[in-house]
């Protein structure tokens, strides 16, 4: 069966003021407790209470976590950004199993310059993607570990748009990630932005709509989400086909995670939670119940990450705390938002989130 179909041939075009309130969207977070929570629950093959614990972030306020790598329990990758809103400057965090430090990285010097996504195949494969601003320009930022230390590297460059973003970045191995982003030719008329690196350098690849997430779980099995979900067979991008009534082009996604390639999971706007079982994509809904009582920023309520460990094990949050999915949802904890989700399994699991003071919890059964 054919899981991808062209869907238009032309890159989405958006407005650069939708695109960096929906970027603002998907990265803001406001947590309302930082003390443990104990979930009470337990993943399938899993026996005992579980709990949140809160793990002390060596940063002072304001401040605030936006994304997390799980490599190997200790082996945890974390951003995100301290300062005061005029002043804002990226922070990167590692977790060697006993403490959490700040860790240095090679940003570029006298620039405005943001994180938004850290991706990882490997201890020696890490990546870290955002931008850099020196008015008038906009640049990609890209940074690399190898295990010994970090580099920054270069994204392709496409002389018809100079002014470029990455929004979030994947890998299947050292020669083999993707990034997605925005790119502009002109001011307000964004564009998405595709590139893959292949050990030496980033080239460009068409892009059929505006991806803000991306994961990787082969090299001719790549999915990406934003204006659309879109996969990468080996050939080419294409919005993705499903024969069921779910429209693809039309969903708005946040975050994707695989476990493997008959169980990826697309968690956005609405909210939005689906997942693909190797022939087509079909909602997962959440019950209304489950949703905020009242509105807490987003109109409609949204997801903002998601991971997912088998068909009846996944985890997702938005602005309606920490939910389980086992085969129905649960809410699995009390705090009310948190930014990203990452884990080698449910059994050791890490949330981060903040909005003025950082927060990173760590879930152990």
């Amino acid at each position: 069966m054919t899981l991808v179909g062209r869907h238009g041939d032309d890159p989405s075009v958006v407005s650069l003021s939708r695109s960096l309130t929906f970027v603002a969207a998907v990265a803001a977070v406001v947590v309302t407790s930082t003390s443990a929570a104990v979930d009470g629950s337990s993943a399938p093959g899993i026996t005992g209470t579980c709990s949140w614990s809160a793990i002390r972030v060596p940063v002072g306020t304001p401040a605030s976590l936006s994304d997390v790598a799980v490599v190997a329990p200790d082996d945890v990758w974390m951003i995100g950004t301290r300062g005061s809103a005029a002043g804002a400057r990226p922070v990167v965090l590692h977790s060697d199993g006993n403490r959490l430090r700040v860790v240095s990285v090679p940003l570029p010097p006298h620039r405005t310059n943001a994180l938004y996504d850290v991706g990882a195949s490997a201890a020696d494969d890490v990546w870290l993607s955002g931008r850099t601003d020196s008015p008038p320009s906009l640049r990609p930022l890209l940074l690399h570990w190898d295990g010994q230390r970090w580099r920054r590297l270069s994204a392709a460059s496409n002389p018809k748009a100079p002014d470029a973003s990455v929004l979030a970045v994947a890998a299947v191995g050292p020669s083999d990630a993707w990034l997605v982003g925005m790119q502009t030719p002109r001011p307000l008329a964004w564009r998405g932005m595709i590139q893959h690196w292949n050990g030496q350098r980033w080239r460009i690849v068409p892009s059929p709509a505006t991806f803000v997430a991306v994961t990787a779980i082969a090299s001719d099995d790549v999915w990406a989400g934003g204006g659309g979900i879109g996969h990468w067979d080996g050939r080419a991008w294409r919005i993705a086909f499903t024969p069921n009534d779910f429209d693809p082009g039309a969903a708005r996604v946040n975050a994707i995670s695989a476990s493997d390639p008959r169980n990826v999971w697309f968690g956005g706007e609405k909210p939005l939670v689906a997942r693909f079982d190797g022939k087509e994509i079909r909602e997962v809904p959440i019950p209304r119940a489950l949703w905020p009582r009242r509105d807490s920023g987003f109109d409609p309520p949204a997801l903002r990450t998601i991971a997912a460990f088998s068909p009846r094990d996944v985890w997702t949050a938005g602005a309606f705390g920490i939910l389980h999915y086992d085969g129905s949802w649960h809410r699995a904890s009390p705090i009310t938002t948190v930014a990203a989700i990452d884990g080698l399994a449910a059994d050791d699991l890490w949330a981060v989130g903040g909005s003025t003071r950082p927060v990173a919890l760590h879930r152990r059964c």
